[in-house]
């Protein structure tokens, strides 16, 4: 079973670069209050570099074929939407002080 991690430390960098990974709409569904924004920014980009950990480089545009659902900030749990395939990826995470994790596997025939 293929599997991906990410960490990342929070900071500024992943601003600079949302609209290079994030569409309008995901944007939109991450517009939380100030301090959780940042945060749902960082997990979002490990998410998506979580997904392309596991499904290779055919997935590398980030932007266009992986999509932020929705993040359970009770279960730890971020549903990201994967372009050809039905079920979303469900991707666990933990936010630490500095850093942000996150990590997943994924059935082949999912």
């Amino acid at each position: 079973v293929p599997v991906g991690c990410d960490i990342e430390r929070l900071g500024t960098r992943v601003q600079r670069v949302v609209p290079k990974f994030l569409r309008n709409e995901e944007i939109a569904r991450l517009q939380l209050a100030d301090d959780l924004y940042n945060i749902a920014l960082h997990l979002a980009w490990c998410a998506k570099e979580t997904a392309f950990k596991i499904l290779g480089a055919a997935f590398y545009d980030l932007q266009n074929l992986t999509t932020v659902l929705h993040i359970d900030w009770n279960s730890h749990l971020l549903a990201l939407g994967v372009h050809g395939r039905e079920k979303p990826l469900m991707v666990h995470f933990d936010v630490q002080d500095e850093y942000v994790m996150t990590w997943a596997s994924m059935n082949p025939l999912d």
